[in-house]
Formats: structure tokens, sequence, C-alpha cells
């Protein structure tokens, strides 16, 4: 890749400045960083590291800021200098109510669509999605847009689809590509976490004791990823596939690991600490979905404070996990190649292992 111009929005999140970085292996090429902040200054701050390693590398990077809710949140892009655009930028939490959800993921999306139809160099403008957009449906996800699910386990997942709606079905001739990627629990495979997320709170409760109940079924596959994983085959695919592809960087849809897999790594990773060998003797049990929805409106009305915010964590994301379907991937890209190093029984001990050591990202 040589002589491009690539907007990146959502570039102070963690996979935006993932992308960046693997982006910035040719040194023609120049970045220019979008990130949701109410001023230049607060951008500069927030993408200071990630600019002087960018420098290193010698790279320029432009750091320009915005808001996808408003009117033009694009406003200072040079429209005529882009010719890429990675759009990253998305409020990700399972518990997003429905307007921020649909004014930020979908409304935003098609704000950069608008931005794309303006650039008259343009050459892709590719979309950093979720198998998520699934939805409950158990059918397997190819990689292909999918017609809308009957139902979805949040907001949050429902906008994410409608941004793929909106690039996929709606940009017209625009060249695009929809990169849909895994839950990202690990920044490598030594564990270390740089960014908690709902699997790593849904761990804290176990850790803490706070989960009286496991909803989902053991055999639910879970599909993760590290962000080492990623880095190439995300390369790859916005450098040389081809356009107008759904394509799921999945590195372990051949294998994926069991939810009940991943509890049991993590009930034994816990035992190593004697704070929760004294208060945990054995794991909680399994809850079929229609016991865990009853649980949640018992804890609603009658709970404490404390179990209430405990429940929340996991409540939104929960009927995700009776869900037993696969992914397809190798259709969209056949030659796209996954490095995996470690399993995700030995990667989930070595998280767990950083989460206590870190105290969930607490840690002086």
């Amino acid at each position: 890749m040589t002589a491009r111009t690539i907007l990146i929005t959502g570039a102070s999140g963690y996979m935006g400045a993932r992308v960046a970085r693997a982006l910035a292996r040719d040194p023609d090429t120049r970045l220019v960083l979008w990130v949701r902040a109410p001023s230049w200054k607060d951008a500069m701050a927030r993408t200071a590291r990630l600019c002087a390693d960018l420098r290193r590398r010698g790279v320029t990077a432009t750091t320009l800021h915005g808001d996808l809710t408003d009117d033009e949140p694009f406003a200072d892009v040079d429209r005529h200098a882009i010719t890429d655009i990675v759009h990253g930028a998305a409020v990700t939490q399972f518990g997003i109510a429905h307007d921020e959800a649909v004014a930020v993921n979908a409304a935003g999306t098609q704000r950069v669509i608008d931005l794309a139809r303006a650039c008259p160099r343009l050459q892709s403008v590719n979309l950093l999605s979720t198998l998520y957009v699934a939805g409950l449906n158990e059918a397997p996800i190819a990689e292909t847009l999918l017609p809308m699910p009957e139902t979805f386990a949040n907001h949050y997942e429902r906008s994410k689809w409608m941004a793929e709606d909106i690039v996929g079905r709606s940009a017209g001739d625009l060249p695009w590509r929809i990169l849909r990627l895994p839950t990202v629990v690990a920044d490598n495979g030594a564990g270390r976490v740089v960014q908690v997320n709902a699997v790593h709170n849904a761990l804290r409760l176990l850790f803490h004791g706070l989960l009286p109940v496991i909803p989902g079924k053991s055999a639910t596959p879970l599909y993760l990823a590290t962000g080492d994983e990623l880095d190439e085959p995300i390369r790859d695919i916005l450098t040389s596939s081809p356009l107008e592809r759904v394509i799921n960087v999945v590195p372990d849809a051949r294998d994926p690991a069991s939810l009940g897999d991943v509890i049991a790594a993590a009930h034994e990773a816990f035992a190593d600490t004697p704070r929760y060998r004294a208060r945990t003797m054995a794991l909680p049990p399994w809850c079929d979905w229609q016991s865990f929805t009853a649980l949640s409106d018992a804890v609603d009305r009658f709970s404490t404070d404390l179990v209430r915010q405990a429940h929340r964590v996991i409540a939104p994301f929960a009927r995700q996990l009776y869900v037993n379907r696969t992914v397809e991937t190798g259709t969209a890209m056949p030659g796209l190649r996954f490095r995996v190093n470690v399993s995700r029984a030995v990667l989930t001990a070595r998280i767990c292992r950083h989460l206590v050591a870190t105290r969930w990202g607490f840690a002086s």
C-alpha cells in the first residue's frame, strides 16, 4: 500500500489504535486519526502515545476530533486527500440504551458513508463490525450480509446490524468491506488485558462470589481472540482483499472454546488465590434461560444494590450464552491466515491471573 491517506475513526479506541499500528508499516501511508472528543486538545491527549509510536515508525499522522451524533462530525476532514476509510468508532457496551445505540452506531455510520461519497479519490470504506450482528439466530454466520434476525440480545447488536446494512446494502456503488470481529479478550497470548469488557467483568463477578448461577449452556461456543491474532489478518484484508466482501475475522472459528471450558479454566486459575479458595468450594450451578429471566425479575425487585449492579453486568448479553452456532471463514478471502499460539483454556487462565494481579485494571 503506497501513497494512501487513510482515515481511521475511533482511533483512540482499542481496535482503532491497533489498526493504525498495523497499517503503519508503509512509510508512504498517511493516517488521519479521528476521535470522539470535545476539543482538539482533548483529542491530542487521547492519541499522544499512538502518534508518538507512529512517528517512530516513520508514518505521518494527523489527529482530528468530533462526535458521530453531530450534524457534521467530519467537517475538518480534507475530503480530497482521503483514499480509504476504516470506520471503527462505536459504542460497544452491551447495556447501551436504544437511542444512543442508533444515534452513534447506526446514524453515525450513515455519516461516514456520506463522507465517503464526498471523497473523490476513495478506494475503500471499511466497517469494523462484530459477530453479534447475527443476534440470537442459531444459523451459521456466513460471510455475507445477513437478513435481519428476529431477535437480538440487546440494542448494541441491533445497531451494529443496522450499520452493516447501511454499508453493504445502502452504500450503492461505493467500494466497501465489512470486517466482523470476535470478542477480543486479551492483548496477546500472555493474557495481558488492556481494555476491560463484558467478559472480564463477568469473570470479576465469578471471582468475588457475585454470580449465584451461570447463565448459558456449557457447550455454547465462544469465539474469542487476542489483539495480536487479529493484527495481520486485518492488515491483509485492508490492503489486499477484494471489495464488496463481508469477512469473518475469527481465528478460532474451526475450534472454538466452549463456555464450560472457559468457566472451568477461570475457576481453576482463580483457585490459586487464597481469597477465592476460602470463599468458593464449587462453581455456581448452570441456569436455563427461563430460570434466569425469573431470577432477573426477582433481583430487580428484591435484591440489594450491590447484587443488582452485579446482575446488570451480565444480563444484557446473557441470552447469547444459550446460542449454539458456527462461524464461516475462508470463503470471502480464501488466503487469509490466522496465527493462534495458545489454547483458549490456557489463555483464559492467563487472563484471570492478570486480572487478579492488576485488580481488573484498578492497581496503581
